[in-house]
């Protein structure tokens, strides 16, 4: 039996991508879960607070709930490590494997899918995070680029702060992405030799958005990252 090899990310396939700051799921999957949560109307708003800033407050509320739940149902959630271990510092990387893609029969027979590679990266707490009971905060994305394929490990992370988001720069093609929203921040910008280089071979391609998962950092340490759904489990 052949065995695939590793597969930075999943390649042609929509991950979760996070919805905003918090990095938790989608609209429209909140939407059609909010009865199994028992949220079923939005709460009034309280009199002298604005409609913004409550509507915010139950949106995090609503998020939170609908993750712990994930997290206790789903069997796509993954153990992948200790932070200490992994990734210690703000900024640190690390490659983990989680997953993979499903197996094909070849010309010798059948060959299993290429296992996938997530980069973690230590962020930062958002400042709703930081006032909850969460302590680190780790992003998961894809274990390579989606410019030029360089490993993502080798990316320069940037803290955010004064409203700017958290982001990560490829190390050979400069490419710089929102670790919170996975969109191209700024595309090949060819700004020194080997970033020309890297823009006059890619740019075709047109920017793309990294792919991302939802994750979890349990009070003990360890770092859980939860799967797309019906992801062969490794």
């Amino acid at each position: 039996m052949m065995k695939g090899k590793p597969s930075r990310g999943m390649p042609k396939k929509a991950t979760t991508q996070p919805d905003g700051p918090s990095g938790c799921w989608t609209v429209e999957l909140a939407m059609s879960r909010r009865q199994s949560i028992g949220c079923c109307a939005p709460s009034p708003i309280p009199i002298g607070c604005s409609q913004s800033v409550c509507a915010s407050q139950v949106n995090t509320g609503v998020k939170k709930r609908m993750m712990v739940r994930d997290f206790q149902d789903k069997n796509e959630w993954v153990k992948v490590g200790k932070l200490a271990e992994l990734v210690p510092a703000i900024g640190a990387t690390k490659a983990v494997e989680a997953g993979r893609a499903p197996g094909a029969m070849g010309p010798t027979g059948f060959s299993e899918g290429s296992t996938y590679i997530w980069c973690l990266v230590h962020g930062e707490l958002s400042g709703a995070e930081a006032a909850g009971d969460a302590k680190d905060k780790v992003f998961a994305v894809d274990g390579a680029c989606r410019t030029c394929q360089f490993p993502l490990t080798q990316a320069q992370y940037a803290a955010g702060g004064g409203g700017n988001e958290q982001t990560i720069t490829c190390g050979l093609c400069g490419t710089k992405y929102s670790l919170e929203s996975g969109k191209t921040v700024d595309f090949l910008p060819g700004d020194n030799p080997i970033r020309f280089a890297a823009k006059l071979a890619n740019e075709k391609n047109g920017p793309q958005r990294l792919g991302s998962l939802p994750t979890r950092v349990s009070k003990s340490g360890n770092i859980f990252i939860r799967l797309p759904d019906n992801t062969i489990m490794t």
